[in-house]
């Protein structure tokens, strides 16, 4: 497994928080000369060294933003991208055709959404190299047109296939992304699991404003087998404050905003307790470890659905399909083995409903927690 001791804390020398946000290649068409935006680097706990020149949401937290990089994950956007001739592919699949092109080299692409409808025969194109190498790299068209929701739904399109890739590599490397909340007290970390909406978030910053002094994640929790949790450290607003409509929202991908974490960030702690969030009657009650490991599983499936509810799937399956080198029912069960070991390292497990958003019996019960470990 990749070590992370020699990742430098937040506040550290080439880890400080950037004022010139990522959120610059937003407009992913480039400079008003039609050139591609500049690169930006992030080091993901030295697991992750990702390159990239294309927006992704949710985006990737700027806490891990470094001046340089070698990445083993290569994001780039060109302005155009030239469909391979049909006498150098060596198969196609599907509908729309992945093609192979040899080399660990696949090419796939999709009409413009929207615009197709209006009779614009332009298409969207992207390219994965190096699926099963130690670098990948994807290469996308960047659209010539600068009609919002068609943008936002290729950087959605993107987005899933980049995430999906970043997962099949952190588990490759003995890593899983959770969708979970964590914080620490110390050296003990806390995670919060629930289905989006519940209330991880406003629990979250209410541990933090008066009980733990480290932040981990908010919507992503990075973990490892041995039961130690990473941080993610972006800042999210709950639910509840959400702006627009959710029909503009969907057009235009106005994803929840985000921000860099307001708390000290801590890059790692060992897991000490698990909490599962969910509305009703007000009760705590502790569960054996084995259903802790599967309640964690299935809320993390929803975020593993989403993903390959989208060319993602197709793009990744048919990869698979024609290089068996990327085993994805082997990299499901080694999914599915970190979460169980790293939930089966933690001490306590638990379920805590409430009638309330706060959750104020899970903050009381990390409190009698705290008080005996004294």
């Amino acid at each position: 497994m990749t070590s992370l001791s020699s990742i430098p804390l937040a506040g550290d020398a080439g880890r400080r928080p950037r004022t010139d946000s990522v959120d610059s290649i937003r407009n992913a068409g480039g400079d008003r000369t039609g050139n591609p935006p500049e690169s930006v680097h992030f080091n993901i706990h030295d697991v992750l060294r990702i390159r990239t020149n294309v927006r992704i949401a949710p985006r990737i937290p700027e806490w891990f933003r470094v001046d340089s990089v070698e990445p083993n994950l290569e994001l780039t956007g060109v302005r155009s991208l030239e469909a391979p001739a049909t006498e150098r592919l060596r198969g196609a699949v599907g509908y729309p055709k992945t093609c192979d092109l040899g080399d660990g080299g696949v090419y796939y692409e999709i009409h413009l959404p929207f615009l197709h409808y209006l009779g614009v025969s332009e298409r969207w194109k992207l390219r994965v190299d190096g699926l099963a190498d130690d670098r990948t790299r994807i290469t996308s068209t960047l659209p010539f047109f600068s009609f919002g929701p068609m943008r936002a739904r290729l950087t959605d399109l993107l987005s899933r296939i980049a995430y999906t890739i970043m997962g099949i590599r952190l588990v490759r490397a003995g890593y899983a992304l959770c969708h979970a909340s964590a914080i620490s007290n110390g050296d003990a970390a806390y995670l919060f699991f629930a289905y989006g909406g519940t209330g991880k978030t406003t629990v979250t910053h209410a541990l933090m404003a008066r009980q733990c002094d480290g932040y981990l994640s908010d919507d992503y929790a990075l973990v490892d087998a041995r039961g130690t949790a990473y941080c993610w450290p972006e800042h999210t607003p709950p639910h509840s404050s959400e702006k627009g409509t959710p029909g503009l929202r969907y057009m235009f991908g106005r994803y929840r905003e985000t921000s860099a974490a307001p708390y000290p960030v801590r890059r790692q702690a060992r897991v000490a307790a698990l909490f599962f969030l969910e509305h009703g009657r007000d009760e705590v009650f502790e569960i054996a470890a084995d259903e802790a490991a599967r309640r964690a599983i299935l809320l993390n499936m929803e975020e593993i659905w989403r993903l390959w509810n989208s060319p993602a799937a197709q793009i990744v399956g048919q990869y698979a399909y024609f290089y068996p080198e990327i085993d994805l029912t082997g990299l499901v069960a080694a999914y599915r083995t970190c979460i169980m070991s790293f939930v089966r390292n933690a001490s306590r497990c638990y379920v805590v409903r409430s009638s309330t958003p706060g959750f104020s019996a899970a903050r009381d019960t990390i409190d009698r927690l705290q008080h005996a470990s004294r």
